[in-house]
Formats: C-alpha cells, sequence, structure tokens
C-alpha cells in the first residue's frame, strides 16, 4: 500500500481497520505501508502489529547496478544495433551521476533513478545538471508526453500543460 500518508486524516482509522481485516482473513499476507515519515504517527505501526523500516539511499554500487538492469531491460526491447545505442547511454548515465552531485543525489531513491534512465534515454544523455530544471522536464515527459506517446487516448477531456501542472501538484487535495 504506497503513500498511506496521502489519504485524508480522516480516511485512515478506517483504512488501517481494513488493512489489519485483510491479514486477520489471510494471515500469510506480506503486507508493505510506505509513507513519509512526518507523515504519520510515528507508533501506527506498532499499534497494529507492524514492523518500521526507513527507506535508505543506494549505494554507489546499488546504483550502478540499478542503472544496469533498467538498461538491460530496455535493451530487451530493441533490435541489435539499437542496443548498442543503449549501452552508450547507460555509460553516459553512469558517468553524469559519478560528476554532478544533483544528478547522484536524485539516483539515490529507486523511483528518481528509474526516472533519471528514463530522462537519459529520452533526451539522448542531455540531462541538466540542476535539480530544478530535471524536475521540469521529468514532469513534462510524465503529464504532457507519456500518455500521448502511449497512444492513450484522452476520453474527451483535453488538460493543457498547466492544468496537469495545476492537477498535479493539487492532487493532494483531490482536485482533479
Amino acid at each position: 500500500i504506497d503513500g498511506i500518508d496521502e489519504m485524508p486524516e480522516d480516511d485512515r482509522p478506517s483504512s488501517f481497520r481494513w488493512l489489519e481485516q485483510i491479514l486477520v482473513d489471510f494471515p500469510e499476507t506480506v503486507m508493505i505501508v510506505t509513507s513519509r515519515p512526518a507523515a504519520v504517527a510515528s507508533d501506527w505501526g506498532d499499534v497494529r502489529g507492524f514492523e518500521t523500516a526507513d527507506l535508505q539511499p543506494m549505494s554507489d554500487s546499488d546504483i550502478r547496478a540499478f542503472v544496469d538492469h533498467w538498461h538491460d531491460a530496455a535493451a530487451m526491447e530493441l533490435q541489435t544495433d539499437a542496443a548498442a545505442v543503449v549501452s552508450g547511454l547507460r555509460s553516459r548515465l553512469l558517468a553524469m551521476i559519478a560528476e554532478t552531485p544533483a544528478i547522484k543525489n536524485l539516483a539515490m531513491t529507486p523511483l528518481l533513478c528509474a526516472m533519471l534512465c528514463a530522462l537519459n534515454r529520452d533526451r539522448r544523455s542531455k540531462l541538466p545538471k540542476e535539480r530544478t530544471e530535471l524536475y521540469r522536464i521529468a514532469l513534462e515527459l510524465l503529464l504532457e508526453r507519456r500518455d500521448s506517446e502511449r497512444d492513450v487516448h484522452d476520453l474527451g477531456v483535453v488538460l493543457s500543460l498547466p492544468d496537469r501542472r495545476a492537477c498535479f501538484r493539487n492532487s493532494h487535495i483531490g482536485s482533479c
């Protein structure tokens, strides 16, 4: 269950009861519930029998392994000559991670490391070195281009990029 902290506070008690009931009904279930540390009471897991763990930043070797696996998977869906291009992208991304503190900092979490891999491939290793610009191009990729490039149809509702950004900013309060 990802992002329990994004749920409205008034809905959490019933959701926690629902999770507890799942564990009663299916005692062999392994459940992982994520939250930002400061967003929920620090003892909520203890009260419900959950163990608490903190996600640690990936080490340099973890990052290298992640980037390698991501690019191996990307190369598998391409033809042989294009796979060589992916190998070059991998090398350039690993060099940027090693040389650019802002990029290395982002690469320390799996989600953002995957985003860096995707942006690196999309932009052919032309990544900005500033964190805010990296975030801007990541949002553009996710909010504007991802659906159209995957041929996801708009179902009659077309939102401009500024409207999509507004929805993204306000998504925690259910505005869109």
